[in-house]
């Protein structure tokens, strides 16, 4: 009878000693090992995630250049995309549509598409200009949170080389593409390339990977490859 108990307690024995948890020791070592592995990824999280908010930054800025121009021939518009680093240091792009404004009588007509990129009125809103324009968007990084950090900058094409305080380029309703780089100045076709770079600062210098931006000839826009800061 009593090797009948002895028998039937075994399995219970050797089932809690299966159900034996970890000891202090192994515990410690696991969260200081999970800790080490934290601290050596974080920086490099944190990298990739701020050079993800400049791509990001760098496809507004081409998707901008692309929504003007198709904005312009779908509407039958010109269409202004202002460049401007004068007074912003972080650079930023505005959207602007001719209208015919007061070259009308009918009040109603004052927003009415206007095609002309050389006889718009691009500083005064539509109300007391011969043709003025209303404002479709813009994009300045300050202004919004995920990019507080990061900075528009444009080179100039061959015959405006280096960086440029102000650009405006004006699409027609047939997708043409002129340029001038003062918001006084003549337009002339776009016949060079320029460049929008796109980057993140910390304090004085670049941090990360700088976008490019390529403003083709014909109006449309190409990503380049991320590079280095110099």
């Amino acid at each position: 009878m009593s090797r009948s108990l002895s028998t039937l307690h075994r399995p219970c024995r050797r089932q809690k000693g299966a159900q034996r948890g970890f000891s202090l020791i192994e515990l410690v070592v696991v969260v200081i090992i999970i800790a080490i592995l934290a601290v050596i990824a974080i920086p490099s999280i944190t990298r990739r995630m701020r050079d993800r908010r400049t791509a990001q930054a760098a496809e507004k800025v081409s998707n901008i250049f692309c929504g003007g121009r198709m904005r312009a021939m779908g509407r039958g518009a010109a269409v202004l995309v202002r460049f401007d680093a004068s007074t912003n240091p972080e650079g930023s792009l505005t959207v602007q549509e001719a209208v015919r404004g007061s070259a009308v009588t009918d009040a109603n007509c004052k927003r009415l598409p206007s095609a002309s990129c050389t006889l718009t009125d691009w500083t005064t809103p539509v109300g007391n200009t011969v043709a003025g324009n209303v404002l479709v968007s813009s994009f300045a990084p300050p202004a919004q949170g995920q990019y507080l950090d990061t900075y528009i900058t444009l080179q100039g094409d061959a015959a405006h080389a280096g960086a440029q305080q102000q650009m405006d380029l004006c699409f027609t309703p047939l997708g043409r593409a002129f340029v001038r780089y003062n918001q006084t100045g003549t337009f002339t076709p776009l016949a060079g390339v320029p460049v929008a770079e796109v980057y993140r600062k910390t304090g004085s210098a670049i941090s990360g990977l700088v976008r490019t931006v390529m403003i083709l000839p014909n109006g449309s826009t190409r990503l380049g490859t991320a590079k280095v800061a110099p």
